[in-house]
């Protein structure tokens, strides 16, 4: 459970980037089933990167005032659902790029700084790769170990390419019609 804390009895807060509704966002923006773009292309969502969590923290407060009252038990703060609420009624405050930029330049600095910050613990890197993996689950898929790993050029085989380069003095094996 994530809270913010209570500063009077000396409680820290707790489970910054936690709140469920990041997955959530996550689930339903990437990994909504097998031809979701989380799922069809890992080389860009394994781990999730960072500047995506930056647009769900930005998104998340517009979309609904759910997410208004699930940010109760959070840290994370949504400007967006603030701004829709804080006459009292709520108003739709359009999605833009220049209404929302800053907004999520900030995430994202917020992000890298808690990444900097933890490098030793390499809490960001789980963190990144925990949101993928769940969200993998979510659209029934399997969990990828390491897909630079499948997608790399082995050493092994680069040695023996060079190998026979060399054995044929520079020359490429013959061509069988």
């Amino acid at each position: 459970m994530q809270s913010l804390g209570d500063p009077e009895n000396n409680i820290p807060r707790s489970g910054l980037y936690e709140n469920k509704i990041i997955q959530k966002a996550i689930n339903i923006s990437f990994y909504r089933n097998k031809r979701d773009e989380g799922v069809l292309y890992p080389e860009y969502f394994q781990p999730f990167p960072m500047a995506g969590v930056a647009l769900i923290l930005t998104v998340v407060g517009v979309q609904s005032f759910v997410s208004h009252l699930t940010q109760s038990h959070t840290n994370t703060q949504v400007e967006a659902c603030i701004d829709e609420w804080s006459s009292g009624d709520r108003n739709d405050i359009p999605f833009n790029e220049p209404t929302f930029r800053p907004v999520y330049q900030n995430h994202l600095n917020q992000l890298q700084k808690f990444a900097a910050l933890t490098k030793d613990h390499e809490i960001m890197p789980k963190l990144l790769s925990h949101l993928d993996n769940n969200g993998r689950r979510h659209a029934k898929v399997d969990i990828v170990t390491n897909v630079a790993h499948k997608r790399t050029l082995q050493a092994d085989a680069i040695a023996v390419a060079i190998w026979e380069f060399e054995i044929r003095n520079g020359n490429f094996s013959e061509d069988e019609e």
